[in-house]
């Protein structure tokens, strides 16, 4: 999991790109790019750690405004316009880097690819307690807002799916959960990188079920003109998804980065 949580962060903001009908080639060049930004602004220019950060973050901002332009406001397809930009920030990665890697990079960076959270038993213990209090906390949560959701839907009399395979499906997941969390326990602990994504995870999860720009999304996707004829600002909705995917890929980009300890000229 810690070796592909940067295609985990990508997933994320492709699938609602996909959602609202479009398609983001562009994505691990942008990624391998903020590696080569990140890469200058620490080792060569000395900026600390928590600067290059929220900097390569705006870089790939900047990077998903300018796709989501073309894309949005001149109607360019996003395959035309992802496609181009993949080679050209493929070639940036290139001149940025001049065809050589950069390392190392401080331990703190280092940290968001391959750390691990702190034990709190002091190394003492077989199993990393911090860990096992996450993991369990997280199943009851994940088990109270399935049966919580399961109640909304009989309350508003919409179809439920049969008691006999909820019971499985929440046990089997449950078990899942807390056989991943003795497994992680029993080893270093929770990686950094497993909170970034779950924290992801649950942001966009809301943002995507319980907001307007959420809804403008699955509207979009369904039905543009529909969309368009029904109020919704689909251009600013296309733009916004391009830059929030840009995000995602610097920082997709961050964390590969982190994890391989050098920004490199091909991955």
């Amino acid at each position: 999991m810690v070796q592909n949580s940067y295609i985990l962060i990508l997933a994320i903001g492709m699938v609602m790109v996909i959602i609202a009908g479009h398609i983001d080639l562009s994505v691990g060049s942008v990624a391998g790019f903020i590696g080569a930004v990140a890469g200058v602004m620490i080792v060569h220019w000395g900026w600390a750690w928590w600067l290059a950060i929220p900097a390569c973050l705006l870089v790939g901002a900047l990077v998903g405004a300018w796709q989501g332009y073309w894309i949005a406001y001149v109607g360019i397809p996003a395959f035309i316009v992802t496609l181009a930009g993949m080679l050209i920030f493929r070639g940036l990665t290139l001149i940025t880097l001049k065809n050589q890697q950069i390392t190392p990079f401080p331990a703190e960076l280092r940290a968001l690819g391959g750390g691990f959270l702190p034990d709190i038993s002091g190394g003492t213990s077989v199993l990393e307690w911090l860990t096992v209090i996450l993991g369990v906390g997280a199943t009851i949560a994940l088990l109270i807002q399935a049966v919580k959701e399961r109640r909304i839907r009989k309350k508003y009399d919409l179809e439920n799916e049969p008691m006999a395979w909820f019971a499985t499906k929440t046990t089997f997941i449950a078990l899942l959960m807390l056989t991943i969390t003795f497994l992680l326990a029993s080893y270093r602990g929770t990686p950094i990188v497993l909170i970034v994504l779950a924290v992801l995870v649950i942001v966009y999860t809301a943002l995507m079920n319980n907001s307007v720009f959420g809804r403008h999304t699955y509207a979009i996707g369904g039905n543009l003109h529909a969309a368009e004829l029904s109020g919704v600002k689909t251009k600013a909705v296309t733009f916004r998804l391009f830059v929030n995917m840009g995000v995602l890929a610097a920082l997709a980009g961050l964390v590969f980065t982190a994890r391989l300890n050098s920004a490199q000229p091909a991955g």
